[in-house]
């Protein structure tokens, strides 16, 4: 699937309580590339119909160290 950037990976879903949490893979580092949290069932008092994103994160960049520097 492919994430808001363009990103293209692996979906990974479950669902809890009518919430949907999903995460976006890279397929070759299996870096996390987006997440998601969505609301299967609007609010009662809503006009929306469909699931509704109340959190959506998005990872351009990744670094990594080899170490620290504690002084």
């Amino acid at each position: 699937m492919t994430d808001r950037a363009g990103q293209t990976g692996i979906g990974l879903s479950a669902t809890a309580d009518d919430i949907r949490f999903l995460l976006i893979l890279n397929p070759s580092t299996g870096e996390l590339l987006a997440y998601e949290r969505a609301a299967l069932t609007p609010p009662a008092d809503s006009d929306r119909n469909g699931a509704l994103v109340d959190d959506y994160h998005l990872f351009l960049v990744h670094t990594h160290t080899t170490s620290s520097d504690n002084s």
